[in-house]
């Protein structure tokens, strides 16, 4: 499946992530959110793959996920 969005966000920020989902979810807009687990400090194949795949990157960017190492690398 292609998705017309990636989204990139913490954990912590699941009431903004909720807000953004229900806005795509009526307008009928695919998206991926991303994991929140990952191994190591570097991305996994899926995800550079699910990057490439979309058209947007939306990075849910707040003081929690400007100090995520995952986020900044996505």
């Amino acid at each position: 499946m292609e998705y017309l969005v990636f989204i990139s966000h913490v954990e912590k920020d699941d009431i903004l992530l909720n807000r953004f989902k229900q806005e795509l979810d009526a307008n009928n807009i695919n998206y991926y959110i991303a994991e929140e687990n990952y191994e190591g400090v570097n991305l996994n194949e899926k995800l550079k793959r699910k990057i490439r795949e979309s058209q947007i990157l939306l990075s849910i960017y707040t003081p929690r996920s400007k100090k995520s190492f995952i986020v900044r690398d996505e």
